[in-house]
């Protein structure tokens, strides 16, 4: 009885510290989103005319921002933008339209028209939303698709859309896979491109996740981030992407 006693207090307390380890990343991956969003928006505006450069948008939710990362700069965004750049042989300029919480309503509401008015066509735009769409168990999978459809309408042609990353934990993992599912064939129709984002996610796995997951145990950490660039860059060489921007 005693040793079960001491087994079970030992269980709690390591429950317990990871408890508390989670509180704390999350406070402070939190602190960091707006620190994130002044720097992409900084950056947007020092781009004059674009200078002659390749003008890169991202569009998205905070996995397009960074958060998780030690910084912005090794988000998968700039870790893209870096890649086109070694590619081509040009200069990016990026603009990084992406917002912190976004779902698939709030990129065809707020993002798109701020597309619109940035007044140039870019010539890479990159996309990652449906991961807050996920976790919220009010948008069905159905309403997911709509919306997306109405955003693949309107982005530019050739656009590189991923489809929303693969969730492990149970109460998400179906939604996430459904969402996928569904979004694939609706991104080639489109005219764009599919970023297989949910397949390299998911593939992984749990002891994947754990190593590339942030403090808060939601956004990826630098290492996460990495694999979600490597899904772009593929997705990138597949449409032979420096061969046509840099022609």
């Amino acid at each position: 009885m005693q040793i079960e006693m001491v087994m079970g207090a030992a269980a709690a307390g390591v429950v317990a510290g990871w408890g508390t380890r989670r509180v704390v990343g999350v406070a402070r991956v939190r602190r960091s989103v707006a620190e994130y969003r002044e720097h992409w928006r900084e950056l947007a505006e020092s781009h004059v005319d674009g200078g002659g450069a390749l003008r890169y948008v991202a569009l998205g939710d905070s996995a397009a921002q960074g958060v998780g990362a030690s910084s912005p700069a090794r988000g998968y965004v700039p870790i893209v933008a870096d890649g086109v750049a070694e590619a081509t042989g040009l200069e990016v300029a990026l603009y990084n339209l992406s917002v912190s919480g976004a779902k698939a309503t709030d990129l065809l509401e707020d993002q798109l028209p701020r597309l619109a008015e940035l007044g140039f066509i870019p010539d890479l735009v990159t996309v990652d939303i449906g991961g807050n769409d996920i976790v919220d168990r009010r948008i069905s999978v159905a309403r997911f698709l709509d919306t997306m459809a109405e955003v693949l309408a309107e982005l530019p042609s050739g656009s590189f859309v991923a489809d929303p990353p693969g969730f492990l934990v149970p109460p998400f993992e179906a939604r996430s896979d459904a969402m996928a599912v569904g979004v694939r064939p609706i991104i080639g129709e489109a005219g764009h491109h599919l970023v297989a984002l949910h397949r390299a996610t998911r593939s992984a796995g749990h002891l994947g996740w754990v190593r590339n997951v942030a403090a808060d145990a939601f956004h990826p950490n630098d290492r996460g981030y990495a694999g979600w660039a490597g899904a772009y860059l593929d997705s990138f060489a597949a449409a032979r992407l420096g061969t046509v921007v840099a022609s």
